[in-house]
This record gives C-alpha cells, structure tokens and sequence, in this order.
C-alpha cells in the first residue's frame, strides 16, 4: 500500500493556490475588480510576533473568521481578510530584556513565523500590503525561495 505524504500533498497545493492567485483580492480599477459584489472586510485580532515560537492560542482565533472569510468568498463576495501584525511595545521590549536580543530581530523573526504558520494552515488571510506587493511571502517558502 502507497503511503499518504500529507506534506508534499498539501505543499504542493498550496503553492498551486499561490499560483493561482486564490485568496488575492483585487482594488477598485485592478483586473479582476467587479463592483457589483458585495463587499465584506473581515479583521482579526493582531497576533503579536515578538515572543517565542508559536501556541495553539494563536490560530485558534482565527479560525472562525477564516470559515466566514471563505463562505462569503465563494458566494461571491468581494473579501479582504488581512493579517497584520501587533510587532511593537512591551511585548517586544520585555522579550529583548529576557533573551538580550534587539527588540527589532523577534518581531520580524515572529512575523515571519506566524506568515508561514499560517499559509501551511491553509489560511485565506490578506498579508501583505497590496495584491501585487506583499510585505511577506504567503507561500510555504521564505523570501530566498527556500522553505
């Protein structure tokens, strides 16, 4: 009997809906723009990228709104889902004390992170800050192209 390699199966259509543009939602005079589709603007809670690694309190919440994001998706709806991340403050500065790292580095390691976490958990999140530029990569691989 075959094996089932669940990590090349799910790589291999995430990169697929990253191809395909799946989740990109176009501006008013992009290609692709009706504005005869409803609107929805989904938002989350800012997840903050500034400590250790991740737990299960971080996609739990998003889990529900990504459902919601979805249904109104594929009943036709215009949806910007976004992601943005709450980086700064004493979150960060309180890491930087503990480990003696630059309250900069965590944030970005964290944002980072949480992006890849959330692509391989097949989140439909927005990240970025527009379709065609987006400040993290939402595929499974890093900005070098390397996973």
């Amino acid at each position: 009997m075959a094996s089932y390699d669940f990590k090349e199966i799910e790589q291999r259509w995430q990169q697929t809906w990253a191809d395909q543009g799946m989740y990109r939602v176009p501006n008013p005079g992009d290609e692709g723009f009706d504005p005869s589709k409803p609107k929805m603007y989904i938002l989350d809670m800012f997840p903050y990228p500034s400590g250790a690694g991740l737990h299960v309190g971080h996609p739990l919440g998003y889990i529900g709104t990504d459902i919601f994001a979805r249904y109104h998706r594929m009943r036709g709806a215009n949806v910007l889902h976004p992601m943005a991340f709450d980086a700064f403050g004493l979150p960060a500065e309180q890491y930087a004390v503990e480990t003696g790292r630059s309250p900069r580095v965590s944030p970005q390691t964290g944002t980072l992170r949480i992006t890849r976490a959330s692509s391989r958990r097949s989140g439909s999140h927005t990240i970025g800050i527009g379709p065609s530029q987006p400040l993290i990569p939402t595929t499974t691989s890093g900005p070098s192209g390397s996973s």
